[in-house]
């Protein structure tokens, strides 16, 4: 104990201040961990937010994609449910040949928001009347590719990605007497480009 009260007063505290306090070595290393820590999370959050952002943008993509495949297909049941009726009042006139009555039943579905054209062709494919002249007396395969002149039921096919043409027979009693042509764009499609 002598020795201890011997030594000077302030060195014991010097060497227990020294065990307690960091050098600046161990500063600067306990710096760079935090900024090392800091930096990774850092990084680690930016990954996490990039792969959010990236997984909303396809789910948000694949959202609108199934709403604009059900608008289609609605669109699509709209045209057919419209074609019955038009169907039985066109087959009247078309069997008495008052082709006028055909012009004026067309003309009056044009008027309508987003009708294009609408055309009625006799069994064999000729263009009797349409609302856009230049196609009357022409056969319709050579106006629209994908016409089925065969067909039993109304159809509906695309073209250049926006416009609907509908396709439904016209029967008789017992056989086929004409084609009806609708075609329609949809709200929200592109017109197609002028040919």
């Amino acid at each position: 104990m002598d020795n201890l009260h011997s030594s000077k007063p302030g060195s014991i505290t010097n060497k227990l201040s020294k065990q307690y306090t960091f050098g600046q070595k161990q500063l600067l290393a306990v710096i760079l961990i935090a900024i090392f820590l800091i930096i990774f999370v850092w990084i680690w959050k930016n990954i996490q937010i990039q792969s959010l952002k990236s997984e909303h943008k396809r789910s948000e993509e694949a959202l609108i994609q199934k709403s604009k495949n059900k608008m289609e297909e609605m669109n699509q049941h709209f045209l057919k449910l419209i074609a019955k009726p038009y169907v039985w009042a066109v087959r009247k006139d078309l069997m008495q040949g008052n082709l006028g009555q055909l012009d004026l039943y067309g003309n009056d579905i044009v008027k309508e928001k987003n009708f294009v054209s609408v055309m009625v062709a006799d069994a064999k494919g000729l263009v009797l009347t349409s609302t856009d002249k230049k196609y009357e007396g022409k056969y319709l395969p050579s106006i629209r590719q994908g016409v089925n002149l065969n067909s039993d039921s109304a159809m509906v096919s695309k073209a250049n990605d926006s416009l609907l043409i509908l396709t439904s027979p016209i029967m008789s009693f017992n056989s086929r007497i004409g084609t009806l042509i609708i075609t329609y764009l949809p709200r929200n499609a592109e017109p197609p480009a002028a040919p």
